[in-house]
């Protein structure tokens, strides 16, 4: 993501899905989303309200991610790839150090 928007081939939309990427990221989000499912299994909390409270959230968050896309996206593209890679490094560096020291 970093690289890509540093040299300029940032998506800018328009373009069509790739099949391909669309499943890799709906794995990818599976994946994630069944490792939370787990983790919720072994909390002390009713897992139907906080499946609802984490969907309604995850909604909300998700669609104004993509009304801001679309408004912000053409002025903001490139800053925002670099942005969004440096978030997720940010993200797995403070996993593994959690893990890490615990």
């Amino acid at each position: 993501m970093i690289r890509e928007g540093i040299e300029g081939r940032a998506d800018r939309g328009g373009h069509a899905i790739q099949l391909g990427r669309l499943a890799v990221t709906a794995v990818a989000t599976s994946i994630d989303a069944a490792a939370v499912g787990f983790s919720i299994a072994f909390m002390p909390v009713p897992p139907l309200e906080v499946a609802a409270a984490v969907g309604g959230v995850t909604f909300v968050l998700a669609a104004t991610g993509v009304m801001m896309g679309r408004l912000l996206g053409p002025h903001l593209a490139r800053r925002a790839e670099i942005l969004g890679g440096v978030v997720l490094i940010a993200v797995g560096i403070r996993i593994v150090v959690e893990h890490m020291t615990a």
